[in-house]
């Protein structure tokens, strides 16, 4: 605001500068989004490298034509819902391996640059859905870091609705690396 020389006050156009902080709130949004994409990708990129571990050997990304064909026949019997299947497809990642025991398992991951208690609860969703379908499939979430209401939530958690965790490379089963 301007005070003019009579004492009046004058309002100062705002209007750019509400473009510009809109324009700024897009940026921010598209850089979290580019961010979010990014690490994706690199999980995806690195799966073996990233999930492999001596609980889980011969780790591969699953493409999602694989993940599709797999829910094939647990959509004809029956098993899961289409809308159950939809959800196992919204996940970010699905990887199998094998356990040292020569079992299978996928693991169901959600990730998210800070990993929070909606990527905890979707990814338990999700793997329960696969495990429906006749499936053994653990939930994960990977990310750079976790909210503390996240490390609160996992801490609560047990058995295989602890998600298996991977921050920064560094992956955790059951509350140890």
């Amino acid at each position: 605001m301007l005070e003019e020389p009579t004492g009046h006050v004058q309002q100062v156009e705002t209007e750019p500068t509400a473009r510009l902080a809109q324009s700024l709130d897009r940026l921010a949004e598209d850089l979290a989004r580019l961010k979010e994409v990014h690490l994706e990708a690199a999980y995806r990129q690195k799966a073996p490298a990233l999930f492999g571990s001596p609980q889980l050997l011969y780790v591969r990304a699953l493409s999602w034509t694989t993940v599709d064909r797999l829910l094939e026949r647990a959509i004809d019997e029956g098993r899961i819902t289409w809308d159950e299947r939809k959800a196992i497809m919204q996940a970010d990642l699905v990887v199998r391996g094998r356990t040292p025991e020569a079992e299978q398992l996928y693991l169901v991951v959600e990730i998210s640059w800070g990993v929070g208690t909606t990527d905890i609860a979707r990814a338990i969703e999700r793997a329960g859905y696969l495990r429906k379908a006749g499936f053994p499939a653990r939930p994960a979430v990977a990310g750079r870091w976790l909210s503390p209401d996240a490390r609160r939530m996992l801490d609560a958690l047990s058995g295989d609705d602890r998600p298996v965790i991977v921050l920064d490379g560094t992956i955790e089963w059951n509350g140890r690396s």
